[in-house]
């Protein structure tokens, strides 16, 4: 990969996520919120050249983890709750300030508002079949049964090849929405 200009924390950037999902009136439930980052890393790998963050997915049974993320959720995504804020929290000034904390340059503000203009109406079970029928997760859980539990890294090599592929083969209007 190129050199890196500056990860960003995925906690920071997770707690981000739930609060424009939050703001937007989107549902984010735990197994979404994975799915969105390994999104948002595959595609920064792609057109900015480098990782989004620090951290690598792991090729579990619904696909991608981070296990931080994972560590941070598990409770409410052993329940299968949607990750909600209470009532009378000041969304919309809570999201600014969690903006101004990731320190996000113009590439990666427009590249993460377009990975969240694709993703963020997708169900989570289609987020789980996509990227169960995507070549780095099978590449990552070759050998594995379906439901065998697997912490094997994926390849951030194998997740920029694969998706600049899709880019190649694509038209320029696919392209441009990414």
């Amino acid at each position: 990969m190129g050199v890196h200009r500056n990860y960003i924390n995925i906690k920071l950037y997770a707690d981000w996520l739930v609060h424009y999902f939050n703001l937007n009136g989107l549902h984010i439930s735990p197994l979404k919120l994975q799915k969105i980052l390994y999104y948002s890393q595959a595609w920064s790998l792609v057109f900015l050249d480098h990782s989004l963050f620090e951290d690598v997915p792991e090729a579990w049974a619904n696909g991608p983890v981070y296990r931080a993320i994972w560590d941070e959720y598990k409770i409410k995504a052993q329940r299968h709750e949607k990750l909600v804020f209470e009532n009378n929290y000041n969304l919309e000034a809570e999201y600014k300030k969690r903006t101004d904390s990731l320190n996000l340059d113009v590439n990666q503000s427009e590249l993460l508002d377009s990975v969240l203009k694709k993703y963020s109406s997708y169900p989570s079970g289609y987020l789980v079949y996509l990227t169960h029928s995507e070549l780095p997760w099978n590449e990552a859980r070759k050998g594995c049964a379906p439901f065998d539990l697997c912490t094997i890294p994926m390849s951030l090599t194998t997740m920029k090849d694969y998706y600049k592929s899709l880019i190649e083969k694509s038209s320029p209007i696919v392209e441009a929405q990414i």
